[in-house]
This record gives C-alpha cells, sequence and structure tokens, in this order.
C-alpha cells in the first residue's frame, strides 16, 4: 500500500515554463489571487480586473520578484 499526499508541491524552474504557460499567484494559505499576464505594456500580476499587483516589467521574473514582498507564490499547472 502507498499512503496518497494531497498538498505535494513539485518545483520547476521558470525558465523551463514557455511564456504561454499560465503561471498563478497564489497567498501563503494557497488562496488564488491572480496570475502573471502579458500585456502590451510588458509582465504584469493581474489580481482581477483592472487591478495589478506590481506594475508592468519586461520579463516575467522582473514582475514576480516584484510581488513577492506582497507574499505571493507562484505556481504552474
Amino acid at each position: 500500500m502507498k499512503k496518497v499526499i494531497f498538498d505535494s508541491i513539485e518545483t520547476v524552474a521558470l525558465g523551463n515554463v514557455s511564456e504561454r504557460t499560465p503561471v498563478f499567484a497564489k497567498d501563503n494559505k494557497g488562496k488564488l489571487l491572480g496570475m502573471v499576464v502579458s500585456e502590451k505594456e510588458g509582465w504584469i500580476t493581474r489580481t482581477g480586473g483592472d487591478c495589478g499587483a506590481s506594475g508592468h516589467f519586461s520579463t516575467r521574473m522582473e514582475c514576480m520578484e516584484a510581488s513577492l514582498h506582497l507574499g505571493f507564490t507562484y505556481f504552474v499547472e
């Protein structure tokens, strides 16, 4: 028999994630807050409607790093 683990998380380097793959932002309790999207102005973490958490950046990495102080963690499926 094998034990079932419900909260196992694998990690992946951002460089190995296609820019077409959705990157989701969650809080430290696992609640979905938004996602990283590419717009004309650059990459931004959108948190709903017209709200952005970090402003626009030229790369996904810069965008995601700018939101870390807000307690965001990032996930892909």
